[in-house]
């Protein structure tokens, strides 16, 4: 059965945006993309058609630009509130628009409606510089106000625009390589059987529940935050592991907090949309022969963590796949904090057998390891900086304070463009989390270290006031949680 996914734009702003991204995601055959004209002729209003329709699919995209498109009459509204008692009180927002006598689109209810019968919603801002269709697009002070008020609503229950687009190919590129890939994954991970696979598959189901604290923020499997600046990395992981070597092992290396796992997850769900087996190999299940001797049937992307750990029933495995290829295609991806090619773990497991027989190192492609490179980009930087401090601050109670725009702070600027700072996402998700207290100049001026030190501060400042809520010895707890964590 495939995934229904209901495009959610103005037309006469963003057509060719929408016929894009329809395209796109078209090509996948387990998924159809509905837009409002698409509708037949179900004896209702527009309002109900959109209401029937949004209860029905998976997820939803709304694109958000300067127009709003046409009002929903008050008679559908009426109708729509009879049909749903409760719409008024599950949405405050709504509420208060509703009292105020604002008009609300039938774009706008499109996002309202998709979160009343939760379903993904995914929103995507245009960029001030996307270019929309010359004949029609009309926007006016009035429908600039609306959006932004529309987008205000939106926050304020924490739904944020996840992605600012500039042309029709870099948003369904985005999109097309985001969520929707998880709603594939899951669809595939509810047709096989429970046992099936002795992989830690938790790219395939969402993440166990919604982060509850800043702390958990930086918790990769949560995948709370968006990845950001992996674009090219992931596609040079599709093409390797689409290459047509039966098996092919790759080592990416990468400091703590560089994102080598949270890189490896997506690369397992992209694995799964293109039909794959794919998953982390807990070491135990190396260790015991369980993966080893598995029979994979179908094509296969393993990740393994901590790779330098694993050596001792990892080389064997490689030596018998280099004589013996499976029958299916096999990609092994290593993740590591540092590989030196001529020596330590990495020499042990790939070192050749013999000048006569094919050994492990012949199936590494590229032969020595690939360092997994900071976040260079600037706007990456800000946009993961900028969606952690929009995420952690209403998990700590306070005001998102803003980042300052760019070429207001030329310092901050500096501090986010420069390269002797250590850009990788956790420390720039520990900066959003500080920055929440601070503000971002002062959080992003600060070493990666004294990030930590503030952060665990937080922590500690937070379980101490839960054992007082809890009539428990505040360094009993705090102790205990250090215990959990180590």
């Amino acid at each position: 059965m495939a995934i229904a996914i209901f495009l959610s734009t103005v037309s006469d702003e963003f057509r060719p945006y929408r016929d894009r991204l329809a395209k796109d995601l078209r090509r996948h055959p387990d998924v159809e993309v509905t837009v409002q004209e698409d509708f037949g002729d179900l004896g209702t209003g527009t309002l109900e058609k959109l209401d029937t329709y949004i209860a029905k699919c998976d997820a939803v995209i709304h694109l958000v630009g300067d127009m709003t498109g046409t009002a929903a009459t008050q008679f559908e509204t009426d109708a729509l509130l009879r049909r749903h008692p409760d719409l008024p009180a599950t949405l405050p927002p709504i509420a208060e628009a509703l009292a105020s006598k604002t008009p609300i689109s039938y774009t706008q209810w499109e996002a309202w409606l998709a979160l009343y019968h939760h379903k993904l919603l995914l929103i995507a801002k245009a960029d001030p510089i996307a270019r929309r269709p010359k004949k029609k697009y009309a926007p006016t002070d009035e429908s600039r106000d609306a959006q932004t008020a529309h987008l205000g609503r939106l926050e304020s229950v924490r739904r944020y625009p996840g992605y600012t687009f500039k042309t029709p190919a870099d948003l369904a590129t985005h999109i097309a390589y985001t969520a929707i890939l998880d709603l594939l994954a899951k669809q595939r991970a509810e047709r096989l059987p429970p046992t099936q696979s002795p992989l830690d598959q938790k790219h395939l189901a969402p993440p166990p529940r919604p982060p509850t604290t800043e702390l958990d923020l930086l918790l990769t499997d949560l995948r709370a935050l968006t990845l950001v600046g992996r674009d090219q990395d992931l596609a040079a992981l599709d093409s390797w592991r689409d290459s047509a070597a039966q098996i092919s092992v790759r080592v990416i290396t990468g400091r703590a907090g560089a994102g080598k796992t949270r890189l490896a997850i997506e690369a397992c769900a992209h694995a799964a949309t293109a039909g794959w087996e794919a998953g982390f190999a807990p070491h135990n299940k190396l260790a015991d022969n369980t993966i080893p001797t598995h029979a994979f049937p179908t094509p296969t992307l393993i990740v393994i963590d901590y790779a330098a750990a694993a050596t001792r029933p990892l080389r064997p495995w490689l030596e018998t796949l280099a004589k013996r290829p499976p029958t299916a295609k096999l990609r092994l991806l290593l993740l590591e904090r540092h590989a030196e090619p001529a020596a330590g773990w990495f020499q042990d497991l790939f070192a050749p057998t013999s000048l006569s027989s094919r050994g492990p190192d012949s199936l590494l492609d590229p032969p020595t390891p690939i360092p997994l490179a900071p976040l260079n980009n600037p706007a990456h930087r800000r946009a993961l900086l900028a969606e952690t401090i929009a995420l952690a601050a209403p998990l700590a109670n306070k005001p998102a304070l803003p980042l300052p725009p760019p070429g207001a702070d030329p310092e901050f600027d500096r501090q986010l463009a420069t390269d002797t700072l250590d850009h990788e996402p956790l420390y720039l998700a520990m900066a959003g989390l500080v920055a929440v207290t601070t503000g971002a100049p002062a959080a992003l001026a600060l070493g990666r270290l004294d990030l930590a030190h503030r952060v665990a501060a937080a922590e500690r400042t937070r379980l101490h006031r839960l054992a007082q809520t809890w009539s428990l010895d505040p360094t009993f707890l705090t102790h205990l949680a250090a215990c959990l964590t180590l």
